[in-house]
């Protein structure tokens, strides 16, 4: 029964980890369509070295991974002070494209004939929200959500953990999300600065706002970081409190700009930054948040 058990545990770990680090980023957006209908626009980012989603996507690896199929709609209850599934929505595959930077004449691992060890793709999925009914039942605030296995095990503790991503919308004010710029930096270089801009264009609001927040892994319940590490410094980091140096200390993100600076000192070091753009309107005379769009992205550290 011992031999049995090992066994079952030694599968179970070995399928973790065939599934462990195929997604290195994602985020979610919307237009909206009018008379409560969204359009939502989900980006995931995959790691051509590792599993394809149910045979869609480049690169020599044979194993396969769950495919995204859908979206759920999750709808805030105020009664339960939380948020509640309340239907899917079917997510419709629309591109596939090798967004790895490189230099000239390089092929990436999503290719044929590949000249550098790694690649990504960026999968583009569609999906048709309508929220009439939800919002007959009394229901203005939702978020829209995906969960897959799984994030790297250098970013998950003590297990490997599902990746969450979702946007949030607001209906009293109904528009089109913030735009992003597409695909972040995926690799850096140890003891170098990295500047990231991590912004979002947002006509339609008054204002917006950039956090640091956590990574999820379901709608309720957030990433576990491993011993010293948290979603305000994924990756161990210069010490110091200026960020505004040639190299800069600790990690900072402008909360006006979206700009992310820190600077990497441990090489093979990994992290999960997740960059969330709220966004603002005035309703009367108070400022409201309506909107919410993040992305969720991998960093590792190289020499």
């Amino acid at each position: 029964m011992k031999l049995r058990i090992y066994i079952l545990v030694l599968l179970a770990t070995l399928v973790s980890q065939a599934q462990a680090d195929h997604i290195v980023g994602s985020e979610l957006t919307f237009n909206y369509l009018g008379n409560d209908d969204y359009k939502v626009y989900t980006t995931i980012y995959r790691n051509c070295n590792d599993c394809k989603f149910n045979g869609f996507g480049g690169g020599s690896n044979p194993d396969n991974c769950n495919d995204l199929n859908q979206l759920n709609i999750y709808g805030y209850s105020a009664i339960l002070s939380e948020y509640v599934l309340l239907g899917a929505s079917t997510a419709t595959r629309l591109s596939i494209t090798d967004v790895t930077q490189l230099c000239p004449g390089e092929k990436s691992s999503c290719q044929n004939g590949s000249t550098y060890g790694f690649g990504v793709e960026e999968h583009l999925f569609e999906s048709d929200v309508d929220l009439t009914n939800h919002i007959d039942n009394g229901y203005s605030e939702f978020k829209i959500g995906f969960s897959r296995d799984g994030r790297s095990d250098g970013i998950s503790f003590p297990v490997v953990q599902n990746h969450f991503n979702f946007c949030y919308i607001n209906t009293s004010y109904q528009a089109s999300s913030p735009k992003s710029d597409g695909f972040l930096r995926n690799r850096v270089f140890t003891n170098n600065p990295v500047f990231i801009d991590a912004s979002y264009s947002h006509a339609g609001y008054d204002s917006v706002s950039y956090v640091l927040d956590t990574a999820f892994v379901s709608i309720s319940n957030t990433n576990a970081y491993p011993s010293g590490k948290t979603h305000l410094k994924p990756l161990t980091v210069l010490n110091g409190t200026n960020p505004y140096l040639y190299k800069p200390q600790g990690v900072f993100l402008d909360s006006f700009t979206g700009h992310l600076m820190f600077t990497p000192t441990m090489n093979a070091d990994i992290g999960a930054f997740v960059v969330e753009c709220q966004a603002f309107k005035k309703l009367g005379t108070s400022m409201t948040l309506v909107s919410k769009v993040r992305k969720d992205f991998e960093i590792r550290v190289v020499n």
